[in-house]
């Protein structure tokens, strides 16, 4: 679980870093961000969610704090109209 997560940690870092590099060229990098953004997206989904609620007994504590962390997330896009992710929304 913890190499699970380390990779994740360092693939967001990677990609975040190729985005520096790349964004100086003229080279279109939405494209693989989308493709990077959707299989970390798939990888939580399909591998870490359901080994969360396999190693709890009380699988609704894990369903709160899910449900938690997306409404904060809300919050702190709401509070900050979407600076929080790089832009902002008008």
């Amino acid at each position: 679980m913890i190499l699970s997560v380390t990779a994740l940690i360092l693939s967001v870092w990677l990609g975040g870093l190729a985005t520096l590099f790349l964004k100086r060229r003229t080279i279109d990098i939405r494209v693989p961000l989308v493709f990077a953004g959707s299989f970390l997206f798939s990888v939580t989904i399909i591998h870490i969610v359901p080994e969360l609620f396999a190693q709890t007994d009380h699988p609704h504590e894990i369903g709160l704090w899910v449900l938690g962390g997306f409404f904060f997330q809300r919050l702190l896009e709401y509070y900050s109209r979407g600076v929080e992710h790089g832009h902002a929304h008008s």
